[in-house]
């Protein structure tokens, strides 16, 4: 069966101008969002400060030992490692821009929280949501989904979409994986109708629902 790699070996020579951006590029940056580009990505989301996927695979290279994350890294978000190698190499990814990277975790309210922008085209940007990675307090966040009506991650989200995009006119697309999913559809849902009519799709990609309170 074809995987993410092989879609990148099929059309990862198209920039996002020769084939639009779907479903599948979304799973893609889902995945990146993975890697710790903590100290690398600016955390302050902006147009300027930024930096391309290529470059930040090279600054990853440097500090980290990316066999070594293969090798001892037990949860499936290690290939995460791969895919940044793979991106940096491609037509479709190496150039885009990547900003506002926010990594959160708070043992108290329980909260594993982390967000990233990627520049795909002008005025055209996508935010994507890092699902459960490695982290203990991720997995306790998961199981409060189930009978709460809002964890904090998901008010992060929310807020996220706000701070960095409440006073422009960009177009969005917003996802993530997993827990990421879940916080890509809160935060459209609760960030306002102005953030709303700035989304142009949200993609959940094997994501937890809500509860009925919340849905309705």
């Amino acid at each position: 069966m074809a995987g993410l790699f092989d879609y990148l070996d099929w059309r990862g020579d198209l920039t996002f101008d020769e084939a639009e951006f779907n479903e599948v590029d979304s799973m893609i940056l889902a995945w990146l969002s993975y890697v710790a580009l903590d100290g690398i990505v600016p955390e302050v989301c902006s147009e300027t400060d930024t930096i391309t996927i290529e470059k930040a695979s090279e600054q990853f290279l440097k500090t980290h030992d990316a066999q070594k994350i293969l090798k001892e890294t037990v949860s499936f978000t290690k290939s995460s490692v791969l895919m940044l190698q793979k991106l940096a190499a491609c037509n479709r990814f190496r150039s885009l821009e990547l900003t506002g990277f926010v990594n959160r975790i708070d043992y108290k309210k329980e909260t594993q929280f982390c967000a990233m922008t990627v520049l795909l085209q002008k005025n055209r940007y996508a935010v994507v949501f890092r699902g459960t990675d490695d982290n203990l307090v991720g997995w306790k966040e998961d199981f409060n989904l189930s009978f709460m009506s809002m964890t904090e991650g998901q008010k992060l989200a929310a807020e996220y979409l706000k701070k960095n995009f409440s006073d422009t006119a960009l177009k969005l697309r917003v996802g993530g994986h997993s827990k990421g999913g879940n916080f890509a559809a809160f935060a459209s849902s609760f960030a306002g109708e102005a953030i709303q009519k700035q989304i142009l799709e949200v993609y959940c990609n094997d994501s937890p629902g809500f509860r009925d309170e919340v849905t309705t």
